[in-house]
């Protein structure tokens, strides 16, 4: 989460296009390193019982934000910029961030 909260600033922020493409490898990190490893911890977090549930919310999560995602971005786009809204991500992340911190420090 805090190399996607990085990937997104510096973005949005970004004063050329290589600064751009670096700002966009970082989140195809951070993409692949989710990717990779979602079902893995995702099995290790909940009781074997609950395995089953807990990929499909995760699932379920992934298909619902691959679907508002782009129509989102493009509407945000259109409303304040390209910059911008690559922007609003910044402190959805930060707030999971958090959330995720609190919730797997015992």
């Amino acid at each position: 989460m805090s190399m996607m909260i990085v990937s997104k600033t510096v973005v949005s922020l970004m004063p050329n296009y290589v600064i751009f493409m670096l700002g966009r490898a970082m989140i195809g990190v951070v993409i692949g390193g989710f990717w990779s490893m979602f079902a893995a911890t995702a099995m290790r977090l909940v009781e074997e019982h609950h395995i089953p549930r807990a990929l499909a919310i995760l699932d379920g999560g992934n298909a619902l934000a691959a679907v508002i995602a782009a129509p989102a971005g493009s509407f945000l786009g259109n409303l304040i910029g390209w910059r911008g809204a690559f922007f609003c991500v910044v402190p959805v992340a930060v707030i999971v961030f958090v959330w995720q911190i609190l919730s797997l420090i015992p």
